[in-house]
């Protein structure tokens, strides 16, 4: 079911009926098709956006717990000194809209962004079940 959830949800998104009708003509028909498009529209940003949005879904997707803005933020500005010690290079953190802006083409189909002040993290979209 989750396939046809995910396809709901992408002509759903869609701001008008002509688009909507655009959308079925181009709905993924696997769920790998469906994730797929999901990284090319990441990697279609290029350059430091697709890596923002690549490294960010990488530590939400291995945390443990959803992470702290702030958190993700000194994760991402993680920097190697030496090869046992690291450190929060503060020039290379990203704030905290940067990373959700990166990240907006991961959560238009398959995952549901959830971001406020206090915590950073991705959902699978699962069907409700009912």
């Amino acid at each position: 079911f989750l396939l046809a959830v995910l396809q709901v949800q992408t002509v759903l998104a869609e701001p008008t009926l002509s688009q909507m009708m655009k959308a079925l003509d181009r709905l993924p028909d696997t769920l790998s098709a469906v994730f797929d498009e999901t990284l090319r529209r990441i990697r279609r940003q290029g350059g430091s956006w697709e890596q923002l949005a690549l490294h960010s879904l990488l530590w939400i997707s291995h945390a443990k717990r959803p992470l702290k803005v702030e958190e993700l933020a000194d994760a991402l500005a993680l920097t190697a000194t030496n090869a046992s010690d690291t450190v929060v290079d503060k020039e290379a953190r990203p704030v905290g809209r940067a990373i959700v802006q990166s990240c907006h083409a991961a959560s238009k189909t398959h995952m549901k962004l959830r971001a406020s002040r206090k915590s950073i993290h991705f959902l699978p979209m699962q069907p409700e079940s009912g």
